[in-house]
Parts: C-alpha cells; sequence; structure tokens
C-alpha cells in the first residue's frame, strides 16, 4: 500500500499490448500546471520509504486499503520552484537510468551465455564438433564419446536452512528462497558460488549465486559440484522441466530425490570446464553490473528524501562525482 510507479513513454513502450490501471491501484495525473510530475512521484516515494503515507491505510476483512479521500485532502506537498522541481526530478532520474541500462546489459550477457551453453550442450555444436560422430542413446542421438546419466551424475541438491525473520541480523550474506534473494544476514550456510532453485510454492526460477549465502529452507541448493560447474548447474537446472517434476496441487513441492533421477546427458568434464572458462568473463561483468547498481540504488534512496525536501541544494550537487566513486556515505552525499 503506498508504492508509486511513474508511468513514462519508455515503460509504455516495453509492452507489446496496450497497458491498463489494476482495480487495485489508482491512477494519478499530475496537472502540470502546477507541479511537475516527475517531482511530485518523488515526493511520494520519499514519503513511502519514511513511513508518512501509513496514515492514510485501513485494514478491513484482512486486506490494506488506502485511504484515498483523506489523503487527498491532507497528504501536504511542499512546491519549490518549477525550476527546482525539474532539477530534482532529473538528478534522481540519472541513477534510475543507469540502473535501468545496467539491467539492460546484465540481460544481454545473460543470454550470450545461454545461447552458448544451448549451442555447445543443446544442438553439440562444440568446438570440433565436425569430428565427433552421433551415437544413439536412450534420450537420442549425442555425440561419441558423452553419456546419459542422471542429474545426480552431475550436481548433489540439499534442501536450504530454516531462517525466521525474527532472528535474521541485516548483514552481508545474501538470503536465498524459492524465489530468488529474500533479505540479507550475518552468517552463511553455504559457500559461493552456488545455485538455488525453489522447492516449495515457487518451482522453475533457478539462481545463481556468486559469493557465500543461506539457502532457505524453501529452496534446493547444490551441495555438491560432481562432473559440473556451479556456472553449468545453473543453466542446466533452468533447462528442465522443474514444473513437471513437482508434485502437489494446492503448494506445489519439489524433492530433490525426483530431481536427482531425472535423466541427463552428459558431457565430458574437460568440454564443461572449456564452455565454463569461455563464460566466467561474462558472469563476472554482471555481478559488477549488479554491484554498481546496488550503490546506485542507495546512493539514489540516500538523496531522494534531502532532495525533495530541500535538505540538499541540487543545484550544488556533485553528480559525476557521486556516480564515479559510487559512495554511499552520508557525509560524500552532504558534500
Amino acid at each position: 500500500m503506498g508504492r508509486t510507479l511513474q508511468v513514462t513513454e519508455r515503460l509504455l513502450s516495453s509492452f507489446d499490448n496496450d497497458v491498463m490501471c489494476a482495480s487495485f491501484c489508482k491512477l494519478v495525473r499530475v496537472d502540470p500546471a502546477i507541479a511537475d510530475p516527475g517531482f511530485v512521484f518523488r515526493v511520494l516515494q520519499a514519503a513511502y520509504a519514511d513511513g508518512k503515507l501509513d496514515a492514510y491505510q485501513v485494514q478491513s476483512t484482512g486486506i490494506t486499503n488506502f485511504k484515498w479521500k483523506p489523503f487527498l485532502k491532507h497528504f501536504d506537498v511542499d512546491l519549490p520552484t518549477r525550476d527546482v522541481q525539474e532539477r530534482v526530478a532529473a538528478t534522481l532520474d540519472v541513477f534510475d537510468d543507469l540502473i535501468e541500462n545496467n539491467r539492460r546489459r546484465i540481460e544481454v550477457l545473460e543470454k550470450m551465455a545461454r545461447a552458448i551453453y544451448r549451442e555447445w550442450f543443446v544442438k553439440f555444436r562444440f568446438p570440433g564438433h565436425e569430428h565427433a560422430p552421433m551415437v544413439d542413446s536412450a534420450l537420442g542421438p549425442i555425440p561419441e564419446g558423452w553419456q546419459v546419466g542422471r542429474v545426480d551424475s552431475l550436481i548433489l541438491l540439499q534442501r536450504g536452512f530454516d531462517l525466521p525473520l525474527k532472528v535474521r541480523e541485516s548483514g552481508p550474506i545474501p538470503v536465498v528462497g524459492a524465489s530468488g534473494v529474500q533479505g540479507s544476514h550475518l552468517a552463511a550456510k553455504a559457500t559461493g558460488p552456488g545455485v538455488v532453485t525453489g522447492r516449495s510454492g515457487t518451482i522453475g526460477v533457478v539462481n545463481y549465486v556468486p559469493g557465500d549465502f543461506w539457502p532457505l529452507n524453501t529452496s534446493l541448493w547444490v551441495r555438491e559440484f560432481r562432473l559440473a560447474t556451479p556456472r553449468y548447474a545453473y543453466f542446466l537446472l533452468e533447462g528442465l522441466d522443474l514444473k513437471r517434476a513437482a508434485s502437489g496441487s494446492a503448494v506445489p513441492s519439489l524433492d530433490r530425490k525426483v530431481v536427482h533421477g531425472l535423466p541427463v546427458v552428459c558431457p565430458p568434464p574437460n568440454l564443461i570446464e572449456g564452455w565454463d572458462t569461455r563464460v566466467a568473463g561474462m558472469f563476472e561483468a554482471v555481478e559488477a553490473l549488479r554491484s554498481q547498481s546496488t550503490r546506485l540504488s542507495a546512493i539514489r534512496d540516500l538523496l531522494l528524501p534531502k532532495l525533495v525536501t530541500g535538505q540538499i541544494d541540487v543545484s550544488t550537487l556533485d553528480l559525476d562525482a557521486l556516480v564515479s566513486t559510487g559512495s554511499t556515505e552520508e557525509s560524500a552525499v552532504a558534500q
């Protein structure tokens, strides 16, 4: 309740079809003759972040609703000059644009690594494939020297660990559940790089984790990489039909023993290593971009309330220095 999205032409252009406002949302239009819409959007973002919008919520029948009329009547927006409004909005847009650019670059790098994986291990067009005759197998024709085995020939999965919210301590270790990263903790239960997929609830989402992590009990994580590398295991699990392997209708569940028994083609270990070396730089670039985006998000979130309230004069802000250094220290932002 109270989260705000700015609908821009660029956002709309990312959809193939027309877009409509869902029934659980309110479509707000700011009169551009009175205020800059981008500035008002940032004011609402700041109000949500510091809890000021909590006063406009009411709960009934277990669902929290937004009290729209009291909000319109009592929520005040302090407007600086139009020039300042536009500069504040444009400054914060810079961070969002950089983060979005990083997201697109990450998407391209992941597609490249995935395409090479499919080329080598699905289409069997690996280096030297011209000299490798195809032979029959239980899974169809495969290159000579390859084997048909089970998933547990390549990796060994294990159920994650309980970590209730009340005992978590914020830290540098990602907590990874069925759908991905779900917070952080001070301690790790697994050494990275690692691979995690959903065990209960959300099935089929696979996450590659570059560093140490805590896999939650809603997940399965790769405890042992037997013939596969972590990067190979990531694409291997992505390519399996894990949803079909799950059981249960109300809350689907994935049994690691079922996954272990799925048949797979096992390439020679030296070919897996060769592929891994080729895509290693792509994975490292992805993590560098994600790390940069995390720093940019932290700077933006630190600037947001200070800019919309005038605590920081936008005209004195050295944006290039903030972006280039990536410092999230309040003293650096204040300077």
